[in-house]
């Protein structure tokens, strides 16, 4: 299984409430997202802090699909009624995410 298969499972116990540990530590500490569309109202960038709040709060209808996971990069879309469409791709280094670049569609 690759980082970014683990890193993917991880954030679905995360985001399910099932495991909130394994998520967190695969986060670099200096994690950082930016998006290139607002996630928050002024927002562009987030931190670990603040991604790890937004994933706790995940809505219960929503669809992920893989495109791409390494134990460099993954790439994965979501979706959800809630916020529309959202296109990530991941950085790992030494089997934690550094950094995350997101871009975010109309709603279905």
């Amino acid at each position: 299984m690759t980082v970014g298969e683990k890193f993917v499972d991880a954030l679905a116990g995360y985001t399910s409430g099932t495991d909130n540990k394994l998520f967190p530590s695969m986060l670099h500490d200096d994690f950082h997202w930016e998006s290139w569309t607002e996630i928050k109202i002024g927002l562009q960038v987030e931190t670990k802090e603040t991604t790890l709040e937004l994933f706790s709060n995940a809505t219960p209808h929503e669809t992920s699909k893989v495109f791409l996971a390494t134990d460099d990069i993954l790439v994965v879309g979501f979706r959800a009624e809630a916020y529309g469409s959202i296109l990530f791709t991941y950085e790992f280094q030494d089997g934690l995410a550094v950094r995350a670049f997101s871009a975010r569609g109309e709603a279905p």
